[in-house]
């Protein structure tokens, strides 16, 4: 008998396969586009699941938000 194909041995769900949550840093949210305002950027973290870091943007109010970071 042959070995089960990769897609039936990912569907299982073992450790190998999984997405490893304990690295990543929170939820990408945008904020709410009808409340215009400014914000500064606190750091720009290297997100692992991701090709682009993410960029955690702090509010004057003390908001966080964790946004993809674009260039330019």
């Amino acid at each position: 008998m042959g070995k089960r194909i990769i897609p039936r041995r990912r569907g299982a769900g073992t450790p190998t396969y999984r997405s490893p949550s304990h690295r990543h840093h929170g939820a990408v949210k945008l904020p709410d586009a009808r409340e215009p305002g400014e914000a500064t950027i606190r750091s720009l973290v290297h997100a692992p699941g991701r090709s682009s870091p993410v960029a955690e943007v702090e509010t004057p109010e003390g908001r966080i938000y964790r946004l993809i970071a674009n260039a330019g």
